[in-house]
């Protein structure tokens, strides 16, 4: 009788083990491992030598290298850090189940976002990635530097910081310290980024077209989508093209990302690993991410005016924004956030 109870609980136990795996199978693998996974980035030695790392993965994360730093963080920015790595993690996954190469070789690739800033001062390295809070950020670098007055923050650096080319940045002496930088990215919803950009670049400043007279904001919107859909989403202007043709995330060996959403959670996080918390984070000039009215009131008003093929063919526009990023469309639950914004990591 025994032993038949026994074959019994391990027939049970056998079952319960394999419906746990196809549970763990069917969930976004980077954020069930997250906690396994960020403790290893920051515990293992990045081999080679300094002038050929190959990134990969976790191992290109800031702490791989600075673990001791970790200590002086506050509670606040470590969980935001873990946020970091998290969603950085299940971009590159994303990305490899989409057949895209997550390897970044220091001394043979070249490759790097459309637009990369470097503040040597403050081993920042930036990702400019349009209507993401970039403006900000530059302006950030300005401030660091006592200039707090210019309001021209795309057109010229004005020595305030480097904009990157490969022949210059990626000399011999700036591999070797490649690695002590802080590489930045910014990211945003695809949909709630194309209002924005159409709320600067054709409302206040008629970049695409002149309105005829009483045209209202639904009607310009409706006209300037059926240009960027008539053109492929290959409109002549950063600010609409996809995130993912102008920032690289699949490959370049990024740090920290700052989700827009809850940008000044991890614009704070940048400030304490740069050490520049000495120096004010300037604010959007229009816009507060998440909770910004006029975003969301937006994405109602305008969003709604568009017919539903026109939405489906906007989606196809920015279809791998969406499936690399990870982020909701308007119908669903949890917009504008990513869909696995609950599996995040609350802890430090």
């Amino acid at each position: 009788m025994y032993k038949t109870v026994h074959i019994v609980l391990v027939i049970a136990i056998l079952t319960l083990l394999f419906l746990l795996t196809m549970v763990v199978r069917d969930q976004p693998s980077a954020i069930l491992s997250i906690f396994s996974r960020a403790d290893s980035a920051v515990s293992t030695e990045v081999s080679g030598t300094e002038t050929s790392i190959q990134y990969d993965h976790l191992e290109q994360f800031y702490f791989t290298r600075n673990y001791s730093a970790y200590d002086t963080l506050s509670y606040a920015d470590k969980v935001s850090l873990k946020k970091s790595q998290a969603i950085i993690t299940q971009i590159k996954d994303n990305c490899r189940k989409m057949g895209f190469s997550t390897t970044w070789n220091l001394l043979t690739d070249f490759s790097k976002p459309r637009l990369l800033i470097a503040k040597s001062k403050n081993h920042i390295l930036y990702g400019s990635n349009p209507k993401t809070g970039s403006t900000s950020f530059k302006k950030f670098l300005f401030h660091l530097d006592g200039d707090f007055y210019s309001d021209n923050f795309s057109g010229n650096p004005r020595g305030h910081y480097e904009i990157v080319k490969e022949a210059t940045f990626f000399s011999s002496e700036n591999r070797i310290n490649f690695k002590d930088y802080v590489k930045i990215f910014s990211v945003r919803n695809p949909i709630t980024r194309l209002l924005s950009a159409f709320r600067n670049k054709q409302l206040r400043k008629n970049q695409f077209f002149v309105p005829t007279e009483g045209m209202s904001d639904r009607q310009q919107f409706v006209k300037l989508i059926k240009i960027l859909v008539s053109k492929k989403g290959k409109l002549r202007n950063v600010h609409f093209m996809p995130q993912w043709e102008q920032m690289d995330f699949c490959r370049f060996p990024y740090d920290v990302v700052i989700q827009f959403e809850e940008a000044q959670r991890y614009t704070r996080l940048v400030q304490s690993l740069t050490n520049t918390t000495h120096t004010e984070y300037p604010g959007s000039r229009t816009e507060t991410g998440l909770n910004d009215h006029d975003t969301l009131y937006y994405v109602g008003e305008l969003w709604g005016a568009l017919s539903s093929d026109l939405k489906k063919q906007v989606y196809a526009i920015y279809e791998m924004d969406f499936k690399l990023l990870g982020y909701t469309k308007v119908w669903e639950p949890s917009f504008p956030l990513f869909y696995y914004q609950d599996l995040l990591p609350e802890n430090a």
